[in-house]
């Protein structure tokens, strides 16, 4: 049996599974939960969306985010404890965190990974769609993991 000496070779062994367990277990939780209700957005002035949405195009990024939808949910808000919700984050502080994983200043290897493969523009529409979502609060986790007895 061959033993891997790099952890770097046996991490980018495990990326393509890990990347795939994560987005199948978003999937799951997209089909096998029932949907909480929203909560009522509060009425913004056209400044204070503008602040939020930052430069970016939210319909545009709804189509880009498909990638980040797979871990983060289709609209920003995560069911899976392992992953932060977006919806309702200020577009700056999602583009200052990916900037932080592109420079290495965060690490997480599959983070990293994904930040390197997007543009400015991307990125300033993606962050522009999870910022014009609403967060649901008090959201149901669920376990796909745990033996119901």
């Amino acid at each position: 049996m061959p033993k891997y000496h790099s952890s770097a070779l046996f991490r980018a062994m495990l990326f393509p599974f890990a990347l795939t367990v994560g987005v199948l277990a978003s999937t799951a939780n997209c089909y096998a939960y029932d949907p909480p209700t929203k909560t009522v957005a509060p009425v913004r002035s056209a400044t204070q969306i503008k602040l939020m949405n930052g430069t970016g195009d939210a319909a545009v990024g709804k189509a880009k985010s498909e990638l980040c939808q797979g871990c983060h949910g289709f609209d920003g808000n995560s069911f899976e404890p392992m992953f932060p919700s977006l919806a309702g984050q200020y577009s700056k502080y999602i583009i200052k965190q990916i900037e932080d994983f592109r420079s290495r200043a965060r690490a997480h290897e599959i983070m990293s990974a994904i930040a390197m493969t997007v543009n400015d523009v991307d990125l300033a529409d993606i962050a522009a769609y999870f910022a014009s979502q609403t967060k649901i609060k008090n959201k149901k986790i669920i376990d796909f993991f745990s033996v119901d007895s």
